[in-house]
Order: C-alpha cells, then structure tokens, then sequence
C-alpha cells in the first residue's frame, strides 16, 4: 500500500497494544497482549535512524543465511560463483555496480570471442583518418582480440589499443609486403578467421619473444608497450601498478559523483560504487590480458562488498547441518568421491548425549528395512541414517511418504539423515524439505589442514596421560594428512599407487597415536612429542604403518 496505508497500521498497532493489558495485569483476557510496551513500539516506529538500522540489520542478516544455506549444499569450486552472483545482485540493487560492466565480464566466451574478433579486424583497417594496429609479439592472439573488443565498448579503455599494439606502418617498414599484400602476416592476422588468424599470428611472429629479444620492429609507444608486457608477464597482474596514467584514468571513469546530494549517506554511497566500479573495470581488463587471475579479482570484489564471511566461507560442519534443522527436517549429506561421513556422523552422534544412530544401506530388498527403521526411531526419539539413497530408485516414493508425515510425527529427539550422491532419483520434495550439506574433501593444503583441526573435539583429549603432547601430536598427523590428500591433485606425480587416503585412515591413526601416547606416558618413556630421534620415533612410524 502508499504511505498512508502503513500510518493507518501503525496507528492501528498502537491503539490496539494501549488497550491491550499486559500478561498478568488485572483484567487481562485470556489472550494476553502485545508482550511489548506501546512506548517503545512507537519509538522504534517513529525514529528513522533506528528503523534504518534495525532495516539494515535485517537485511544483513537475511543476506548470510541466505548464503549460508545455499552455500552449505554447493561443493567448494562453486561457492565463490554463488557468492559473487549474490554481491553482484545486492550491488545492481542499490546502484553501486554498473550493469554495462557486469554484463561485459560475465558475457559468454563464444560470443566475447565473436566480439573480439570483428574488434581485432576493425582495428587492423587503416583509413586517412588513423593508422591501423596489429597484435603484438608477446600477446596472444585472443588476448589481443579481448583488448580491441574492451576498447571499442568503454570509453575508458579506448587508448589501450595504440599503448599495447604495434601499428601497422612500422610492421610494414620492419618488414615490407609483396605487391598487392595487405601489409603482410602480422597485418592480416586480426582481420582473418580465428584459426587462420592464430597460424597466422605464429608463423608470422613466433609464439613470444625471450627476455632481452628484440622485436626486429618499432611500437607505437614503446615505453607503454613496454610496461603493458611487464603486466602480462608478472606473476600477479592484478597486484602490479598499472602504467602511467591508467590507475588515475579508472578511478576518474569510475567516479561519476554521488548523485544522492551531500548527506553522509551519500558520501559512503559513492565511496562504494567507485570501489566496486574500480574492482570490476581491473575485473575486464585482467579478463582480457590475462582471465587466470579473474577468480582473485571476483574474491576481492566479494570480500569488499559482503565481507570475508562470504570469500572465504568456513568449512561446514554436521553440528552446522543440525542447527539449521528440525525434527521433522531431513538432513540430505551430498556425498563426493573421497568423503564418507557416515563414521563421523557415528561419532558425532555418540558425543551428542548418548544419541543412538540407527544405519541401514540403501540398495535392493533394503525398502522395508529401512521403513521400519525409520518408524522405530520415530517412536523411540533417535537418529535414523538411511545411506546411498542414489541406489534405492524404487524406495524413494516410500520415502517421500514418510518425509511428509514427519511434521506431524517426529519428536523433539528424532532427526532423519540421508547419504546421496548428486542423482536425479531424490524426489524433488525431499529435497525442498530437507537442509542439504555438501561433503568432500577440502581443497588446498590450508583448508584440509582446518577442517581436520576443526574435527578435533575436546572430548578426544580428554583423561590422556599426557594431553600437551597428544595435541602436538594430532596437529603433526592432521599436517600429514592434509599433505597426502593434496598430494593426490598430481596424479601419479603425488602418488604413482592411487589410494583415497579416507577420514576413516586418519581416525584410525589419531587412535593409534592416543594409544601410544597413553603406553609411553605409563611406562615412563620418552613421549614421542620430545624424542627428535630414537626408539619413540621408531615405533610411532611402525605402529602408523600398520594401521
């Protein structure tokens, strides 16, 4: 409704809560009142920077639970996609973030490269009015191709062409064409087809220049190209300073001024938009020069406008899974190639007050197994794991059955677990009703390192004879661990006899170590944490090995 609309509501909520005595008043009626006093109501209301706030407060709160929950299903490689099509959103939503650039960077690869090869060909013509460029030697060809396309859409960008690219006139000097040439191979190699360009661009330059080489020919800007190759080549691109003038050139393009007057508000408006503009126009620019580094860029774009939370978002845990649901919520556990969690939701279970775990494994003939199972945990108020629902098609019409009937029936102790792998068998009602978590192996040496400190409860530290050392310990096994694990991202380089190296050989190992670490410190002997050498050690790897 308009403005009137909601003061005729607020009115009506205020009178309605005056009247209203509050629980316990003398004369109180069987429904109590608002359990708030009107005062206060009315000061909230009425007060804009507080509604703003509290409005603001909201808003952030929705926006991480939001992610949260989404991001709690999606497996790691996908979650910065996630979290930056939600920061790109909110920022199109409150104007911090130009359409027009998003829509650049985020266009599809074919149609980019459609663009940048009739930009590469427009650029190559030479007229009386400018001269023509041509790819230089230490580009790629779709590089170049990205360049004369993101100089021909943004104004910003319209000199990148003459500061990076040889013009044509002293390639045709450096090396002069054949009668009724077009200005030789390096001239035509922008206005030809992609593959014919490509052949062309190699077999008439080479594929780059050493360090030192020299061109065998003039630039348009030496200095400038010069110092575009020093970008291309760094290591960090992103984290190089741009050539002379370009950095002041895209802040200036991208501060248009407020347009919101001169209220603080506006003033932390328009720091924003050219933060998030800036960010977004090196975001083009790397797509063009050099794409490997646009995920840093994107991580950079998220951290600023949502916050670390959301660039790099802890890793999830069943205790996360549990509080996001209830009894009559089933908990769906995406299973990956490499995690089981079913041992470590065993575990976890067992430390939840005694919780009992009932399991079945979903496959043929296991249907009223698991119906059973799941009516016996109902009655009783336990956990019920039903695992490989990929592999049960014909049981999940029961199962949909019995997700429907648990709001009516699941106890204040009962939850419903699902193991599957990513199928199209899941009935698509199970899967709305559910709170669904991704698990797989961490990527990177960092996040295996945390999520296996992260698994390390107290309980397991708890009565050990010697607890300084069991921690040095674990950490030193969850640091192997981590290492083996990322070992297998090379293939046989990391490891020439595949293994899966699971959580279940990690559990067993940490059980091993409690147990040699309890013998040493009963026998009086060295504990292995002190020993850099000697028996101790020795025994520790042999026990390892065995397990």
């Amino acid at each position: 409704g308009g403005r009137g609309d909601r003061r005729g509501l607020r009115a009506s909520v205020l009178r309605r809560s005056a009247n209203s005595p509050g629980p316990g008043s003398p004369g109180s009626p069987s429904k109590p009142g608002l359990p708030f006093a009107p005062a206060h109501f009315g000061a909230v209301v009425n007060d804009p920077d507080s509604a703003a706030e509290r409005v603001a407060d909201i808003r952030r709160r929705l926006v991480r639970a939001t992610f949260d929950d989404v991001a709690r299903a999606l497996r790691q490689r996908h979650r910065l996609l996630f979290a930056s099509a939600l920061a790109s959103r909110l920022c199109l939503k409150d104007g911090t973030l130009d359409a027009r650039q998003w829509a650049a960077f985020t266009r599809p690869a074919e149609e980019a490269r459609e663009r940048g090869v009739a930009a590469a060909r427009e650029v190559a013509q030479r007229d009386a009015g400018r001269d023509g460029y041509s790819c230089p030697r230490w580009l790629p060809l779709a590089s170049w191709q990205a360049v004369c396309a993101l100089a021909a859409e943004f104004a910003v960008f319209a000199d990148l062409v003459p500061a990076i690219g040889d013009p044509l006139a002293a390639v045709d000097s450096a090396a002069p064409a054949a009668d009724g040439d077009d200005g030789g191979d390096l001239g035509n190699a922008a206005a030809l087809g992609a593959e014919d360009a490509s052949a062309a661009h190699l077999s008439g330059a080479g594929a780059g220049l050493r360090e030192g080489e020299s061109d065998g020919g003039a630039s348009s800007d030496g200095d400038d190209s010069n110092a575009w190759r020093r970008v291309f080549d760094s290591p960090a691109p992103h984290a190089e300073a741009l050539p002379r003038g370009w950095a002041e050139a895209i802040a200036t393009f991208a501060d248009p001024g407020s347009g919101r007057g001169d209220s603080a508000e506006a003033a932390d408006w328009a720091a924003r938009r050219v933060s998030v503009s800036t960010t977004v126009l090196r975001l083009l620019l790397m797509r063009a020069l050099r794409p490997d580094v646009c995920p840093t860029l994107v991580t950079q774009l998220v951290r600023d406008t949502l916050g670390d939370h959301f660039a790099a978002p802890p890793p999830q845990s069943l205790e996360d899974a549990f509080r996001a649901s209830e009894p009559y919520t089933p908990i769906v556990l995406l299973l990956t190639p490499g995690a089981d969690p079913s041992a470590q939701l065993a575990e976890w279970a067992g430390a939840q007050g005694g919780k009992h775990l009932h399991a079945v494994s979903l496959g043929q003939g296991a249907g009223p197994r698991a119906s059973a199972l799941v009516e016996s945990a109902l009655s009783q108020g336990t956990w019920a794991l039903l695992q490989n629902c990929h592999l049960a098609a014909t049981f999940m019409p029961a199962l949909e059955r019995i997700v429907e009937r648990l709001p009516e029936m699941a106890g204040p102790g009962f939850r419903l677990w699902l193991t599957s792998a990513p199928t199209a068998v899941l009935p698509a009602a199970v899967l709305r009703a559910s709170v669904k978590m991704a698990t797989e192996p961490p990527a990177g040496l960092r996040a295996n390192l945390r999520a296996l400190w992260a698994g390390a409860s107290d309980r397991e530290f708890e009565g050990a004879a010697d607890e300084p050392a069991l921690r040095r310990l674990r950490y030193g096994l969850s640091l192997l661990h981590a290492t083996v694990l990322e070992r297998r991202r090379f293939g046989a380089l990391g490891w020439n006899v595949p293994y899966a190296f699971s959580a279940a050989d990690f559990e067993v190992s940490a059980r091993q170590l409690r147990l040699m670490t309890d013998a040493f410190a009963a026998a009086g002997a060295p504990s292995p944490a002190k020993a850099p050498g000697g028996e101790p050690v020795s025994r520790a790897r042999a026990r390892f090995g065995q397990a």
